[in-house]
């Protein structure tokens, strides 16, 4: 059995309840009143509360339709009779246009499926705590208002499964209903097949596969005993638009966020009745659909209850230790920051990460991705030049020790840290050299680009700081994410001279805060949610070819880490 989970608000991936499938629905007789010793048989089965609500349905007289048709609707042998019963319920062909849509997305005859959302087929879904169910060709859904596009698809890539006789597993819950975890492979399938859905993506992702795996399996087609369910879970702006300020840059955006389609009246209706906060879960949701369907390319990796989701390439590159001897500035802009990062965690006004440039106008830009982390840091250089800033920075920040049982990857961390440390003290000291661009920048002072909200990434607050073009020199704690990379790097990375990419894009973070300055991101009531997700989608994934795992010295797989580690 599968069953569509009850979500109130969007998929959240590890905190829903697992997606179910069921197999093996008995039969429905009629009842009679139960001995004594069935009474006692039962009670060992399900508990004394759930017979005695049993025995008290059983005093009822049951109308036609009544829903009631069943016992504690939660217990395992209760929610068999209720399947059996919504199986037999009203329902009704599924209807055009809504039909020929999935028709031509999954490339299957759907005549076939019959669509309940009735009483009965209500009562169903809410014992099986779920959103949906899919029962071979009976689809049951809830209330019109309270569909939408992504649960229909998640039912409708089941329903499109049995329909070509594709056989399911699961758990037995010990009432002949076998259950199926949500990260088995049908269920992720459905889940990606709903987002498409609704996405409006022209194919599902899989069904060629899915047609192939049918067709060399021979499987028999999917008997009425195979019920799929949907999971329940548990449960300031930047005055710099940057995207105008380089030709390049802006021919890029330009087509990439310029063509949408026209929004009729019903559709701006539909868009100002959402509000806010509702275009916006849509938008995710349809930006999350077209991540899935990408062809798989693209993997989400993590999701939110509010919608938010984590997205890196499938083959990902191995971005190995270096020694940055093609970029001897970025090198060293790379210690400033992790000795900034440290700074500012000792001072509590941890950042999540510091960048570091030389901009157009040879000046030291500073960054952190946290406003209160970057009013301090002004504060510090309006007191003094670059050179005793950094030197009050060494001074006074706690350098990090690796603890006993550290996980190898923190161990790295900290190691890399800790010669991050001793290679700028020595630069600073004058022990060791510094380039001259360097040179130059720390003899300016420091500039701290400290416009934009609160989470924003450093990157773009930097970019804004040079008048939204990319600085010749950038280097920092962590890599870009793939936001940041299409921004920064719209016609690809740089090259050294091996030829290999000098950036290596980091994975794609849908928050807003990650995302500020990208026009797709923008809440319109004249572009629809769907246009803007496309939109955005494309860019991104015309942009960043592969994104990129770190790891250390030793090989360790630096897991959040985010940024290249060095060989020195």
């Amino acid at each position: 059995m599968r069953a569509h989970d009850e979500d109130h608000g969007e998929r959240t991936g590890s905190k829903a309840r697992p997606s179910r499938s069921a197999v093996s629905v008995p039969g429905s007789a009629a009842r009679v009143p139960r001995s004594a010793s069935e009474v006692t048989a039962l009670s060992g089965q399900v508990g004394n509360r759930v017979v005695a609500r049993l025995l008290k349905e059983e005093r009822h007289t049951h109308g036609a339709g009544c829903g009631h048709d069943a016992v504690e609707d939660g217990a395992a042998k209760a929610q068999s009779a209720l399947i059996a019963e919504a199986i037999r319920s009203e329902s009704s062909q599924i209807p055009d246009p809504l039909r020929g849509s999935a028709e031509s997305f999954f490339g299957t005859d759907f005549s076939r499926g019959r669509l309940h959302d009735g009483p009965v087929a209500q009562r169903a879904i809410e014992a099986m705590g779920a959103r949906a169910l899919t029962i071979d060709n009976h689809v049951f859904l809830p209330p019109p208002g309270a569909r939408d596009m992504a649960l229909i698809g998640h039912e409708f890539s089941h329903l499109n499964k049995n329909l070509n006789g594709e056989p399911e597993t699961g758990t037995d819950n010990g009432a002949g209903l076998k259950v199926t975890d949500p990260n088995q492979p049908s269920e992720r399938t459905a889940d990606t097949e709903g987002d498409a859905f609704a996405a409006d993506v022209a194919t599902a992702p899989s069904v060629t596969a899915q047609r192939s795996v049918a067709a060399d399996s021979g499987a028999e087609p999917v008997r009425a005993e195979l019920v799929q369910r949907a999971a329940r879970p548990e449960s300031d702006a930047m005055d710099v638009d940057h995207f105008g300020s380089d030709e390049d840059l802006d021919e890029a955006m330009t087509d990439a966020f310029d063509r949408q389609d026209a929004v009729d009246s019903a559709e701006l209706d539909r868009l100002k009745k959402l509000g806010q906060v509702g275009r916006h879960r849509e938008f995710l949701r349809l930006l999350r659909g077209h991540f899935s369907a990408s062809g798989g390319k693209w993997k989400i990796e993590k999701s939110t209850p509010e919608g938010d989701f984590e997205a890196a390439t499938r083959e990902r590159g191995k971005a190995k230790a270096h020694g940055y001897e093609d970029q001897p500035q970025v090198r060293r802009l790379r210690w400033i920051s992790t000795v900034i990062k440290e700074y500012l965690t000792t001072v509590k006004l941890p950042p999540i990460e510091v960048q570091a440039a030389i901009d157009d106008s040879g000046r030291l830009v500073v960054a952190a991705n946290d406003k209160s982390a970057n009013e301090h840091l002004a504060e510090l250089a309006a007191n003094g030049g670059a050179t005793d800033s950094l030197g009050h920075m060494l001074g006074n920040a706690d350098r990090p020790q690796a603890r006993a049982g550290s996980a190898m990857d923190e161990r790295a961390r900290i190691d890399r840290v800790n010669r991050h440390f001793d290679q700028a003290s020595d630069m600073h000291s004058g022990a060791a050299p510094v380039p001259a661009a360097l040179r130059t920048a720390l003899a300016q002072g420091m500039v701290v680009a400290a416009g934009g909200e609160s989470g924003q990434h450093a990157e773009l607050r930097i970019l804004a700081s040079n008048n939204g073009k990319t600085p010749p020199y950038l280097g920092g704690t962590k890599r870009p994410c793939a936001t940041c990379f299409a921004t920064l790097y719209p016609h690809g990375s740089p090259k050294g001279g091996d030829g290999k990419e000098l950036v290596r894009p980091g994975r794609f973070y849908s928050r807003e805060d990650a995302n500020r300055t990208v026009p797709g991101y923008k809440d319109s009531t004249t572009v629809s949610p769907k246009d803007r997700a496309q939109q955005v989608f494309a860019w991104i994934d015309k942009s960043v070819a592969q994104t990129y795992d770190s790891f250390a010295r030793n090989n360790a797989l630096l897991r959040g880490q985010g940024s290249d580690s060095d060989t020195d």
